[in-house]
């Protein structure tokens, strides 16, 4: 019998609120760090070399390449009165909030270590947000039933993906009317606040005499899990592309940057980008949040094997129906169904994950943080492999629609690799109900 009916856990609707905003603002510092953060270096700095913005980025992304060492210490360690998981969440999203809010101090106590203390900052700021990541997906699979993870999944992952596409956007125009400073400790607090919500959701004790590397050695010792991280390995494989590929199409398509083969410039210097940019970005959040929330419930009402199938041939149609010679207004249209088929795919992608992860009470948040790593490398994978693609393509040709149609049909076909380690998944294991019941 589950641990939640043992115990008679009630529930209730608003801890899905409550956590989809811890991912919400998660996504808009991640973001921060992403879009606003080079800005914030011109600003001070006058110039600075690319190559210096990708070194600060692969350096404070750090932490999530290691979420498994959080997931093991929130298995293991606890306070009495707090549980397992909050002790880890509240502390990991304070120190974070308070990294970010004293930014600008130090940056105007040291203007001239500003690259130095950027990487700092950003550094321990995602570590306190890579390990509350870890620790709430692990709460979560300790207190939802399996027939709601399809719902929660879809929600936290959408939302924090509207602060991802939509956080950096967002600042930019907050901008317009305060001092990027005092967003800075705004964000800050904001972070510690919604920290606070955690207490409010109840907690289910459980032992806490945790061996993590003997139930790490079974994990990796069983075939079955395996057939999971494969799968999840594929399952964000082209992530990563529909994000940064799509804007910049659409871009080329209503003539705002020209492009000739895979080589993109400016038409106007003076022109701003920003504003397009961003609107890109809300239509394709918006399209995120909608498809998480639809394929979460549906995979809970349904069936996941049945959201999985169907996620496939959002993604493919989505992805071919850009190849069409469209308007830039129905192209829009064909984004938002790509953002939709982005987010219903990773709320199926998360509650199989789940049900996997629950066959393991004792390491649940380190096996979540397994399978999210494999993601990673999957989407890493895309990126590189697309890049490639690229580059092949403008040395046969300099038609930039045609080199466009080649990457978008290989996405497509890409997307759907995984269903290949799907098909050797066990349904008793991630569906919440079989055909009996």
């Amino acid at each position: 019998m589950d641990i939640l009916e043992e115990k008679e856990y009630h529930f209730k609707n608003i801890y899905i609120l409550i956590f989809s905003l811890l991912y919400l603002i998660q996504g808009i510092t991640q973001s921060m760090f992403m879009v606003i953060i080079p800005i914030y270096l011109l600003e001070i700095l006058g110039s600075i070399e690319a190559s210096t913005i990708a070194f600060l980025g692969s350096i404070i992304m750090i932490p999530f390449i290691i979420k498994i060492i959080f997931g093991a210490l929130s298995d293991k360690y606890g306070i009495k009165k707090l549980g397992r998981r909050k002790p880890w969440i509240l502390g990991a999203l304070f120190f974070s909030g308070l990294v970010v809010m004293f930014l600008p101090i130090l940056v105007s106590a040291n203007p001239s270590a500003v690259i130095a203390i950027i990487i700092l900052v950003g550094f321990f700021s995602m570590f306190g947000l890579a390990m509350s990541d870890t620790v709430i997906d692990g709460f979560i699979l300790d207190i939802t039933p399996k027939n709601q993870l399809g719902r929660i999944q879809g929600a936290t992952w959408g939302f924090r993906s509207v602060g991802i596409v939509l956080g950096g956007p967002a600042i930019l125009l907050f901008m317009y009317i305060m001092p990027l400073d005092l967003i800075f400790i705004m964000l800050g607090i904001l972070t510690i606040v919604f920290a606070i919500f955690i207490l409010y959701i109840k907690d289910i004790e459980e032992p806490r005499k945790v061996n993590f590397f003997s139930n790490l050695k079974l994990i990796i010792s069983k075939g079955e899990n395996w057939k999971l991280f494969s799968f999840s390995f594929f399952t964000a494989i082209i992530d990563g592309v529909i994000f940064s590929v799509i804007s910049l199409y659409i871009l080329i398509r209503a003539g705002i940057i020209a492009a000739e083969g895979a080589t993109l410039e400016m038409v106007e210097t003076e022109i701003n980008l920003y504003g397009p940019i961003a609107f890109i970005s809300a239509i394709v959040g918006g399209g995120i949040i909608l498809g998480a929330l639809l394929g979460g419930y549906v995979a809970d009402l349904k069936s996941r094997r049945f959201t999985y199938y169907l996620s496939l041939v959002l993604i493919t149609g989505s992805l071919l129906l850009l190849l069409i010679p469209v308007s830039v207004v129905i192209l829009l249209i064909f984004v938002i169904i790509v953002g939709s088929a982005s987010g219903w795919s990773h709320s199926s992608f998360g509650s199989i994950a789940s049900g996997y992860a629950r066959e393991y009470h004792e390491v649940r948040s380190s096996y979540f943080a397994l399978s999210a790593s494999f993601v990673n490398f999957g989407t890493m994978l895309g990126l590189t492999l697309t890049g490639i693609i690229f580059e092949l393509m403008s040395e046969i040709t300099s038609d930039t629609y045609l080199i466009y149609s080649v990457v978008f049909i290989f996405m497509a076909i890409l997307s759907n690799v995984g269903i290949i380690a799907f098909l050797t998944l066990d349904p008793k294991i991630y569906e919440h109900k079989t055909k009996k019941q």
